[in-house]
């Protein structure tokens, strides 16, 4: 199966448009997640005005000075937390622990002894590196940017300032922006649906093998796919509306 994978999604993804697409994506989506970023930070600082500063923000109006201290720290930062923002667009696995370290590092030809296919192996492995390397580029970036953010909106100038659980906080919300402007995050819907098909694995009945297998062959990337259509949604009218019933109901129950 590890061999058919590695065949099937190089043939899918080992296309100019496909990486342009992916690299365009990401950029684009950035441009309306700005936008949501300043109205948010306006909200926040209004209401932590109206509150007497009992909220902790986490995003600020103008993103910290790129040449500062806040946003080189922040930056540098990346290193220790790159590893909260696991996977890629093209990220078929739902595997945890040592399965989800190994089977994406794994050339399933690599001791093929037949001419060529060795090498689709190694080419296949290059071109999932690279599609995670474009996603990386932006995820770093998000990254960063919402870490300095975070701090700036809550006085911080330096990292070494931040008390760590502060810190803490800062950098579990700087990963989860990066996973959600990248359609990499886990939520609710996009788990339900990227477990579609899942059910065959361990399953010896041959109809469910049968039926899991043309799943996953007609819809491979569903997590991307799913967290597409949530965000669209997010920033649609009908977002407004979830968003304004969710500020009432929590502003009426005190939370």
């Amino acid at each position: 199966r590890a061999k058919l994978d590695s065949i099937r999604f190089l043939s899918m993804l080992f296309n100019s448009r496909t990486h342009f697409r992916n690299l365009g994506s990401n950029f684009a989506f950035q441009i309306p997640a700005s936008a949501k970023n300043r109205a948010g930070a306006a909200i926040e600082a209004g209401y932590n005005l109206l509150s007497g500063g009992k909220l902790e923000r986490t995003k600020s109006f103008l993103p910290a000075n790129p040449f500062g201290q806040l946003a080189k720290e922040a930056r540098a930062d990346w290193k220790e937390g790159g590893d909260l923002v696991p996977g890629t667009h093209y990220d078929t696995s739902n595997s945890r622990g040592l399965a989800a370290e190994v089977k994406p590092k794994a050339n399933p030809f690599e001791h093929s002894k037949i001419p060529g296919l060795k090498q689709v192996g190694k080419l296949s492995l290059w071109n999932k590196n690279a599609l995670a390397a474009e996603d990386n580029l932006f995820k770093s970036w998000i990254y960063s940017q919402s870490l300095a953010g975070y701090l700036k909106a809550n006085g911080i100038k330096s990292i070494s300032d931040a008390d760590p659980q502060l810190l803490n906080r800062a950098r579990n919300y700087a990963a989860q922006e990066a996973l959600r402007n990248t359609f990499n995050d886990h939520n609710m819907v996009a788990d339900a649906v990227a477990s579609l098909g899942g059910w065959y694995h361990d399953s010896g009945n041959p109809f469910k093998i049968a039926a899991g297998t043309v799943v996953e062959g007609a819809l491979p990337f569903k997590r991307t796919t799913a967290n597409v259509a949530i965000r669209s949604t997010e920033y649609s009218p009908v977002g407004a509306i979830i968003s304004l019933a969710d500020a009432v109901y929590r502003g009426v129950t005190g939370t």
